[in-house]
């Protein structure tokens, strides 16, 4: 099983106050971040895509951040799961 941890890192923009990142398999993969802005904000980011939280905590952007990748998760399962029954489709086409 992949087990996944928070690891502090240097920010890689300059108005990232903190930068946290979601590792598997103890930091050689990133999943993605959690950064507290210059302006108070946290914001997340997966995918290299940024996203606005509401949270106002470090452990609040952290519930968040878990239910968000949940659901990221599930949704590249489901597209996923999708083009492999397109691929079955291609396969038998070929056949038929």
């Amino acid at each position: 099983m992949t087990k996944m941890e928070w690891k502090e890192v240097s920010p890689e923009q300059s108005d990232w106050k903190r930068q946290i990142d979601v590792m598997a398999d103890y930091g050689r993969q990133k999943i993605g971040s959690i950064v507290f802005c210059a302006d108070g904000s946290w914001n997340y980011v997966i995918d290299e895509q940024i996203y606005f939280f509401e949270a106002k905590t470090e452990k609040k952007a952290k519930e968040e951040m878990i239910e968000l990748l949940d659901e990221y998760f599930w949704d590249k399962i489901d597209y996923y799961t999708e083009l492999r029954k397109s691929l079955e489709k291609l396969q038998f086409s070929l056949e038929g």
